[in-house]
């Protein structure tokens, strides 16, 4: 649903602002750089986890990364709670 409500959003900015090109081109590169965010996501958490652990304080970004699950996976509970009704 936030997909295809940000997807309704570029198009409609990119069409307001068609006096713009540039400024236009920015909106739809921004859009589709947060769409390919997945892709290459997990590299940087992986070069993060690895830097960690080589600091010797990798433990920590492993509790930090535990915490950060059971507030999206509550969060999400929240949210999908009155689905099934």
């Amino acid at each position: 649903m936030v997909l295809a409500l940000a997807t309704i959003g570029v198009s409609v900015s990119e069409g307001v602002i068609a006096f713009w090109p540039d400024l236009a081109t920015a909106i739809r590169l921004l859009y589709e750089f947060l769409l390919s965010a997945g892709d290459w996501i997990g590299y940087i958490l992986a070069a993060v986890y690895y830097l960690a652990m080589d600091q010797g304080w990798g433990s920590y970004l492993c509790t930090a990364s535990q915490y950060g699950y059971y507030v999206i996976y509550y969060l999400q509970a929240m949210v999908s709670m009155g689905k099934g009704l």
